[in-house]
């Protein structure tokens, strides 16, 4: 069920739980909910995103996320679950950025990585 991960020191349940948004399962590093800092920079790569438009399916992710009923920062949280999941892949496989995972997992939003 769980599984400790010890070269990133952190616990994690599944790969949709390294969100650290608290949307379904807040991820727990070294004992704590989340890292405020982490949330943060994912929250401004989200921004970028979409203020650049690069790749525009963020901006259309998140338009479609608030026509749901999605609050518009639910919508942002939701898209940086993507985000880290993408990030978390990265780092543990040592894989180079993959735009065609990212964005078909922006387009399966609301459901998350991993799920």
């Amino acid at each position: 069920m769980f599984s400790e991960n010890k070269s990133y020191r952190f616990v994690y349940f599944s790969v949709a739980d390294t969100c650290p948004f608290g949307l379904e399962n807040e991820m727990i590093m070294n004992g704590q909910d989340g890292n405020p800092v982490l949330k943060a920079a994912i929250l401004d790569v989200v921004e970028n995103q979409m203020r650049d438009n690069d790749p525009p399916e963020t901006k259309h992710t998140y338009d479609r996320l608030v026509q749901e009923g999605h609050s518009e920062d639910d919508a942002k949280r939701l898209i940086g679950c993507v985000v880290s999941s993408e990030v978390f892949d990265i780092l543990k496989k040592q894989q180079e950025f993959n735009p065609e995972r990212f964005v078909k997992a922006l387009q399966r939003l609301p459901e998350l990585p991993g799920d």
